[in-house]
């Protein structure tokens, strides 16, 4: 079961921001991303890395992934909220056989 919602200690949390990206047309219009902090505890180690990356860019709308640097099983996921969501990404990492036992949303 997600806990979406439940707090991560306050070291692994992420401050919410709004980021200005390019949308995939690139005719220089500019979209608000949004930012959602997962824990991935099946990640142990960076060989599992790129193996949750693959799972994760899969979903449309995934525009940047990121690994916490102290903590590995935290992952940082930037997208576009008009073409998916959390529980899309949630998803398709617990289809690429990883388990994700908290979300975030920023």
């Amino acid at each position: 079961m997600i806990a979406i919602g439940r707090q991560i200690p306050m070291r692994y949390t992420y401050r919410a921001k709004s980021i200005r990206g390019e949308t995939s047309s690139g005719a220089g219009s500019n979209s608000s991303l949004s930012m959602v902090a997962l824990e991935v505890p099946t990640i142990w180690c960076s060989t599992c890395k790129p193996r949750v990356e693959k799972s994760t860019r899969s979903v449309p709308g995934v525009k940047d992934v990121k690994f916490d640097e102290e903590r590995i099983q935290i992952v940082v996921v930037s997208y576009d909220p008009s073409q998916t969501t959390p529980q899309a990404i949630v998803e398709a990492i617990e289809k690429g056989g990883d388990k994700v036992s908290k979300v975030v949303e920023q």
